[in-house]
């Protein structure tokens, strides 16, 4: 298999393009691909490129806005509401990367309130990063339409860094 909407799929992951070069050689499906590059099961040239086979990873983060000061409970729900919406609007191909990669997702700090996480959603949208806002209904801890959470990715570590990589640990 070895075809141009493959490549971008594999790309828009964040796969090498000599990782989507190989694994295409070998897959007949872009899951395969995706699993061969995962796997560590391509054999690249390192005189050629020394982080060859190399992935970053998959990723996502929940940037939380710390200007509504939410109960531990409140904000558990609010990140769950934010990863599970972000996690459903990635094609197959990528949720089964981030799947197969460990379902990785990192909490973060956002200070700057809903502001903060607007431009942050704005930066991810130019980047070409999934990312999914949950607005809160207002019937417990916080006002009707509070943006408490923001979801970046899944998608390549790196990638979702560029946005994020700012923002400290919750």
């Amino acid at each position: 298999m070895d075809n141009s909407a493959a490549r971008e799929a594999l790309a828009a992951m964040g796969f090498e393009d000599d990782q989507v070069h190989a694994a295409l050689q070998r897959a007949a499906t872009v899951e395969e691909a995706i699993a061969l590059i995962l796997g560590g099961d391509l054999e690249p040239d390192p005189s050629t490129n020394p982080t060859a086979g190399m992935m970053a990873g998959m990723k996502m983060v929940l940037c939380c806005n710390q200007d509504l000061n939410m109960s531990a409970g409140k904000l558990g729900a609010q990140c769950a509401h934010a990863a599970l919406g972000a996690a459903r609007r990635v094609d197959g191909s990528v949720g089964d990367a981030w799947r197969q990669s460990g379902e990785k997702v990192v909490v973060l700090r956002c200070d700057g309130g809903e502001t903060g996480l607007l431009e942050l959603q704005q930066a991810a949208a130019a980047s070409g990063l999934p990312a999914h806002g949950v607005r809160d209904a207002g019937r417990t801890e916080v006002d009707a339409g509070s943006l408490t959470v923001l979801a970046i990715g899944p998608a390549a570590e790196d990638r979702v860094d560029e946005i994020s990589g700012h923002l400290q640990l919750y």
